[in-house]
């Protein structure tokens, strides 16, 4: 009876174990990684600096490593899980001083408003 009892508890305990490891790798996954928007269309490279032939195209949502690495002089995000490497400019912009007055569009064609405002002054 005994021994009944110690094989079903141990029949237990091996079940539940994966799953708590399962759930702390979840958990250290998502603390290491953070989701971005690909804003132009980038081309992954690799770590010398080299395309893989993968693009990824504007937004799309990529899981990338939050700490920006450096490669021959340019900022890349690394893609979690693989070894591909965006530029980080892709993804983030770049931020630049307005050198003329411009109206601010909804499309093509259309003028709309931001904050109240039809236009953004430059500098």
């Amino acid at each position: 009876m005994k021994r009944k009892i110690m094989l079903i508890s141990t029949v237990a305990l091996m079940t539940v174990v994966p799953m708590i490891v399962t759930s702390t790798n979840e958990v250290r996954a998502t603390v290491n990684s953070a989701k971005k928007t690909v804003m132009h269309t980038a081309i992954a490279y690799d770590r010398d600096d080299n395309s893989t032939g993968r693009e990824y195209y504007a937004y799309d949502v990529v899981t990338v490593d939050p700490k920006k690495v450096t490669i021959d002089g340019n900022l890349y995000y690394k893609v979690f899980g693989k070894n591909q490497y965006l530029k980080a400019t892709n993804i983030d912009g770049v931020t630049r001083r307005i050198a003329h007055n411009a109206y601010i569009y909804r499309s093509s064609n259309r003028r709309t408003s931001f904050n109240g405002k039809w236009k953004l002054y430059r500098g």
